[in-house]
């Protein structure tokens, strides 16, 4: 978070919650990321955000290095949702993929397309169809391409398993000496 009315905002209400907040770094480089939602009508019109898609500084990196390496022992894994805001960044995830995994720990990514490069060795990787198809170089054109590029990622980025969100088609889960699986999706109205 930055130090901005943001920030302080999003520290008192996780506290309300009784949620700790002392695992939130703050940078004064760095605003909070506000999203804010124009309504008219009843429907979002458009949204404004105030962000910084600058990769975090050396320290923030260390900072959050460090809160999260402190408590390996009392967690099951990690989970990097990637939204390419910055804070995923090289140095930031080879560290929490090494050490993690050190402690045979999961680490679930799910990514954003500019940053696949860095998600080599995570547990499991969650693509949608766009990013594994993007990943790879190639257009899924068949059922058949989604199983060979699924088992593909897998190898390329030495993970354990890929699960591979493909819209109204479900999803299809790859896992080392397992046949894929393919869940489809039931319909629902909304």
């Amino acid at each position: 978070i930055g130090q901005d009315p943001a920030g302080r905002r999003l520290s008192d209400a996780l506290a309300a919650d009784r949620i700790d907040p002392e695992c939130l770094i703050t940078d004064s480089k760095r605003c909070t990321t506000l999203k804010t939602r124009i309504i008219g009508q009843s429907q979002q019109m458009i949204r404004i955000d105030r962000e910084s898609t600058d990769g975090i500084d050396h320290s923030a990196v260390r900072a959050l290095t460090e809160s999260l390496i402190r408590d390996i022992p009392r967690l099951e894994g990690v989970i990097v949702s990637d939204y390419a805001k910055g804070v995923v960044v090289g140095e930031l995830l080879a560290l929490v993929i090494e050490r993690f995994r050190k402690a045979r720990k999961f680490v679930n990514v799910d990514p954003k397309l500019k940053n696949f490069p860095l998600y080599q060795g995570a547990t499991i990787i969650t693509p949608n169809t766009r990013e594994a198809e993007s990943a790879l170089g190639r257009v899924f054109e068949s059922e058949q391409d989604v199983l060979k590029g699924g088992m593909d990622l897998m190898k390329q980025f030495k993970t354990e398993a890929v699960l591979v969100t493909r819209g109204e088609h479900g999803m299809s889960l790859f896992e080392r000496e397992r046949d894929p699986l393919t869940i489809p999706t039931r319909a629902l109205e909304v």
